[in-house]
């Protein structure tokens, strides 16, 4: 068992914790010591491998999807939320998600070597990022974004995904069909010389064409990444 005084060091750090705030209370001395003596007994957990943040199994009985999105924030603060996680969170799909994604700018692609297990990061063009971000709540995208992401870069290495429409009431589905025309209207300005994302784009109007057939009848998307 630890000692009485590094219990009391992990009642007091957070669930989610990164190497220098347990060196802010244990010291720099023999720290590494320490963390790889807590992880191997179970009384924490590693997010990643060189991620040097740890999950605090004192305080949590299993890591759920919450501590991953803490993990994700800390190691890389500026990151936006994507992915079925947003899709099942709001009604969207029945298909429970094992693996977060989550979105940096391309430019930080290069520095990007520590990752958080069960999290996948996916990277877009610095603009396409920043307009994301003003159309997102909390560091999460809208769903109708998230739809419209998917289909245009084709990264999220899904095989197929459903999106439950029938879920939608009239107003929700109207929502999201203005909100598709107006981002595949920005997305054409964006990337006119791209081939293939404008190919992609146009999965996405035959999506568009779809909802507006069926309006509010009980159906289901597919999506083919």
């Amino acid at each position: 068992m630890p000692s009485y005084k590094t219990l009391q060091i992990l009642n007091d750090l957070p669930e989610v914790f990164t190497v220098n705030e347990f060196c802010l209370y244990y010291g720099k001395k023999q720290y590494k010591t320490m963390l790889s003596c807590l992880n191997k007994k179970g009384i924490i957990k590693k997010a990643g491998v060189k991620s040097n943040i740890y999950y605090n199994m004192i305080k949590i009985k299993e890591v759920t999807t919450e501590h991953i999105k803490k993990a994700l924030k800390k190691l890389y603060p500026f990151g936006l939320f994507s992915g079925l996680y947003i899709l099942y969170k709001n009604g969207f799909t029945s298909q429970i998600p094992y693996t977060l994604s989550y979105i940096l700018p391309s430019a930080t692609k290069p520095y990007i070597y520590r990752k958080i297990n069960s999290a996948d990061i996916l990277y877009r063009p610095k603009k396409y990022f920043f307009y994301l971000k003003s159309k997102s709540i909390d560091d999460e995208i809208k769903p109708s974004y998230v739809i419209a992401d998917m289909v245009i870069f084709s990264d999220y290495g899904y095989n197929l995904t459903y999106t439950d429409i029938d879920m939608l009431d009239t107003d929700e589905l109207n929502e999201l069909i203005r909100e598709l025309h107006q981002i595949e209207k920005n997305m054409k300005k964006e990337f006119k010389n791209n081939k293939k994302i404008m190919n992609n784009i146009d999965k996405l109007v035959k999506i568009i064409d779809e909802l507006e057939e069926e309006n509010n009848d009980s159906y289901t998307i597919n999506i083919d990444i």
